[in-house]
């Protein structure tokens, strides 16, 4: 079976990041497709970081966060 592989950048999005990440999770299983989400974490100053960490927690599509610094 294929991966479906999803990036997303991100940057002061905690208050939208979770509902997209269970969207976008119980799509992927609807339809029954291996999916793996990498976010990158561009220093946000809210808590994205941690709804990312949430959704992980929550979705049973595997969700890899990667925080970029300068």
């Amino acid at each position: 079976m294929s991966t479906l592989t999803i990036v997303l950048p991100t940057y002061n999005e905690g208050e939208s990041i979770y509902s997209t990440l269970k969207e976008i999770s119980e799509c992927a299983e609807t339809l029954n497709l291996k999916t793996e989400i990498y976010i990158s974490e561009d220093g946000s100053k809210d808590n994205t970081r941690s709804e990312v960490l949430r959704a992980n927690k929550d979705c049973k599509t595997e969700i890899k966060l990667s925080e970029v610094s300068e």
